[in-house]
Order: C-alpha cells, then sequence, then structure tokens
C-alpha cells in the first residue's frame, strides 16, 4: 500500500522523544552505547508497537546552524532506517564533538554497527 509507504517513511509526532522526564528515564534505566560520534542510550519498552527517538546536542558543540545539522542527520538516518533500531525501544542520541562535519552515510554506518 503506497499510503502505509509513505507513513512508515515519515518521522510522526509519537515517534519522537519530547517530555524531560521520558529522557531521564531512558538515561537511568536505557542501556548506553558509546561511539565517537554521539553516546547512545537505548531502553526496550517491547509494549510499544513503534520505536521513538529523542536527540541532545550540546551547545559547546558549536552554534545552531551546526546542531541543527547533527540533528537533522541523525533524524533522517531514523526516519529511513527504522528496522535498524530495535521494536518498541526508546532511543536518546547525544551527539558528541566528532559527529560535526560527518556525512549521512557515515552515520548510518556507525548508527548500524551500534545495533549489530
Amino acid at each position: 500500500d503506497q499510503e502505509f509507504a509513505r507513513m512508515s517513511a515519515s518521522f510522526a509526532q509519537y515517534e519522537r522523544i519530547k517530555r524531560r522526564n521520558d529522557f531521564q528515564r531512558v538515561y537511568e534505566h536505557g542501556e548506553k552505547r558509546v561511539s565517537s560520534s554521539f553516546l547512545l542510550y537505548l531502553d526496550v519498552d517491547s509494549m510499544r508497537p513503534y520505536r521513538r527517538l529523542g536527540i541532545t546536542v550540546r551547545k559547546k558543540i558549536g552554534n545552531a546552524v551546526v546542531r541543527n545539522r547533527c540533528k537533522r542527520i541523525i533524524r533522517e538516518v531514523f526516519r529511513r532506517n527504522k528496522d535498524v533500531f530495535p521494536q518498541g525501544a526508546d532511543v536518546v542520541v547525544v551527539i558528541r564533538q566528532d559527529m560535526v562535519g560527518k556525512r549521512y552515510g557515515d552515520v548510518l554506518e556507525e548508527m548500524c554497527t551500534m545495533f549489530s
């Protein structure tokens, strides 16, 4: 179904982690994975039929343009490759300085190795 294909490649509101207490829960109870470009906190709640993504980036990383570009790349990796992320998981990505200047393909490759 074409409508479903279009929907599944989106980044819907229900797939976003927005509330501070949701971020805190993932930080406290989730599994932490480290790479050069980001820290990844993973909290799996298998009761939920979809995945959720939250992104944080400190001002120290760069100006607003740099920070927003990093967030855009992470969102695009999530949007196009949802099957890489565990079903029902809350994933919080904390962007590190090394991610600045990386391209989509490099970030995707790094993200895939985090889940394999």
